[in-house]
């Protein structure tokens, strides 16, 4: 998360931040609509997510407490990611973006140019 951001006034920054940064809008959607998960089980739902990447984005959402890590201490070592009561509340936030989404930009993913700024 840049810091830049978060200090231009505007109400919207830091939730823009956290939420609408690379693959965490994916994250707690996968996680909002399939539950708990394993580190694979999110990165293959992901894919082509980096290791890197998806590693850096859980560790920024459990610190801001959207998400939370469960270690089972079991041979070998699971470790799951779920929604936090938090977490959850974001779920409504990303289906208006996606039912907005479906209402708005599916003809511009398809080539409608008649999408005022769509493809020329």
């Amino acid at each position: 998360m840049g810091s830049s951001s978060l200090t231009t006034g505007s109400p919207l920054s830091p939730a823009v931040d956290l939420i609408f940064s690379r693959w965490s809008p994916h994250i707690l959607w996968a996680l909002g609509a399939d539950g708990p998960l394993r580190y694979g089980d999110l990165r293959s739902r992901l894919y082509p997510v980096g290791t890197a990447t998806l590693a850096q984005r859980l560790r920024e959402l459990e610190s801001a407490g959207l998400l939370q890590r469960t270690l089972y201490m079991r041979h070998p070592p699971r470790v799951e990611y779920s929604l936090t009561e938090l977490g959850r509340t974001v779920i409504p936030v990303l289906g208006a973006v996606a039912d907005w989404s479906r209402a708005h930009l599916m003809a511009y993913e398809i080539g409608d140019a008649s999408i005022p700024g769509g493809p020329l």
